[in-house]
């Protein structure tokens, strides 16, 4: 099956579709075409290749051939969000560091050879998974990429078992993928006594939170069948890029609402610092977890108030915060990975961001819950103001 915006390339001729649109296809399919010398090397999971698949291969060889030579896709512009994530890996205040994804899961066993195997087939499959960012600041899909291997360390009865795996993590979580390199994620294996840890790091130019979920769904589904059929993928991630725009009306109610208030808006909070930083700086995540008694009556009292839960907990963040800031009005930069209709199976950074100010002078914890959960719902009625790409 195809993507239902993409018509079936064995149903047209060889000038309706480019090689590149001809590729992408096929590897939304999990069909990998690559160079094999002078011909092609064609590999495709099992019933996924017709015959009609077949004559559009052979009818379009040449212009393929000549499209893998080239360098496979174009590049295209990074969104504005990855342009803050690839700039930010640079030489700016507390930068040098990547936003980066980093997890671990643990099983009693595993077959390396399938997961391995399973994943070759998602990076056939999606394209972001080829992706590298050149050196200007673009990014652009590999069209061949060499088979993934992950790396695996065997800790079984060893007595630093615990200190090795634990630097595997240290070195892992605080990773800096170099953008223009692929591969954009690190896939380790661990075996410990009793258990196996499977270590994932992904850079967040090619996937957002959203992505990483599904493409972790997918990875069970393939490694548990590895015949498994998955649904077809959605439109190319570039074409997100490059192709969607706000509608008109959208976009004027959008300008509408937020020029007016650009002279008005408070900065960041205005937070101190210990001193100064030498080296990349290191963040570390904060959490505190409520037991049932303790959440249920809070939530009750939010539900009474009118606040969702959402609201509850980020108009307590932003008490947090002003309890250290200079200021008690300030901006919070909030975070959406909704990708829109047409790309709903598409991996990428799909990630937006909205505007929330913030405003701690308001006498009691439930007023500034209800007025800033009133902001929050003007503000993302409001479709985000794009610049041009």
């Amino acid at each position: 099956m195809n993507s239902p915006d993409l018509p079936n390339p064995a149903d047209l001729t060889a000038g309706d579709l480019t090689a590149g649109e001809l590729l992408e296809d096929f590897a939304r399919r999990g069909v990998t075409i690559a160079l094999d010398g002078q011909g092609l090397s064609i590999r495709a999971p099992k019933g996924v290749l017709t015959d009609a698949d077949k004559r559009t291969l052979a009818l379009n060889k040449e212009r393929i051939l000549a499209r893998l030579r080239a360098g496979g896709s174009d590049d295209f512009p990074l969104t504005d969000v990855q342009q803050a994530y690839w700039v930010g890996r640079r030489s700016v205040a507390l930068g040098n560091v990547g936003c980066h994804a980093y997890r671990e899961f643990a099983a009693d066993d595993l077959h390396v050879g399938r997961l391995e195997t399973a994943w070759r087939r998602l990076v056939a499959r999606h394209a972001m998974l080829r992706a590298v960012v050149t050196e200007d600041g673009r990014q652009r899909v590999l069209a061949e990429v060499p088979d993934y291997r992950i790396e695996v360390l065997d800790l079984r009865g060893r007595p630093d078992a615990g200190a090795r795996a634990a630097a595997v993590r240290e070195a892992m979580s605080h990773h800096v993928f170099d953008p223009a390199r692929w591969p954009l994620f690190d896939i380790r294996v661990t075996r410990l006594d009793g258990e196996v840890r499977v270590h994932m790091g992904m850079d967040l130019l090619i996937a957002d939170a959203a992505s990483m979920l599904q493409l972790y769904r997918e990875w069970g589904a393939l490694y548990a069948d590895p015949d498994a059929a998955l649904p077809p993928v959605g439109r190319p991630f570039r074409e997100f890029v490059t192709d969607t725009a706000p509608d008109p009306a959208e976009q004027a109610r959008a300008e509408a609402y937020w020029t007016p208030r650009l002279a008005e808006l408070p900065g960041p909070p205005e937070l101190p610092r210990a001193g100064a930083v030498e080296g990349p700086p290191r963040f570390a995540r904060h959490s505190l977890t409520l037991d049932a008694a303790t959440w249920r009556p809070l939530l009750e009292r939010a539900r009474d108030a009118g606040l969702t839960r959402a609201n509850l907990l980020i108009a307590a963040y932003a008490d947090i915060l002003a309890a250290w800031s200079k200021t008690q009005r300030f901006l919070l930069t909030l975070t959406t990975f909704k990708s829109p209709p047409g790309f709903e199976r598409t991996v990428g950074d799909f990630t937006s961001t909205l505007l929330l100010e913030a405003d701690a002078r308001a006498a009691t914890f439930r007023d500034r819950a209800t007025a800033l959960q009133a902001r929050a719902s003007a503000s993302s009625s409001r479709v985000e103001v794009k610049s041009p790409t």
